[in-house]
């Protein structure tokens, strides 16, 4: 995952995917808004929402016949979905 430090740019994101899973995606892409994505999560990285906008730029079939696709959205949409929980009540910051 690369997360852009600038709201101008994008974010990408690459993974491995089957066939089936790619197809979807770039269909729900491909109308004129891109998808949404509620929960995108990758290793050492807070889950993040893009609201829209996201497409399928790239899809590589390597050697041994796995499937390797790379999303892209403005890196301006990007939000986290972490939402932390009130504190106990009766705790110091309460």
């Amino acid at each position: 995952m690369k997360l852009s430090d600038d709201a101008t740019d994008e974010d990408r994101l690459s993974g491995w995917t089957t066939d089936e899973e790619a197809d979807v995606l770039a269909v729900l892409a491909a109308n004129g808004d891109g998808l949404s994505v509620r929960c995108l999560t990758a290793p050492g990285t807070l889950p993040l929402a893009v609201p829209g906008r996201a497409r399928v730029i790239d899809r590589f079939r390597s050697g041994s016949g796995g499937l390797c696709i790379t999303l892209v959205w403005p890196a301006g949409l990007r939000g986290t979905t972490f939402e932390p929980h009130p504190p106990a009540p009766g705790t110091p910051e309460a």
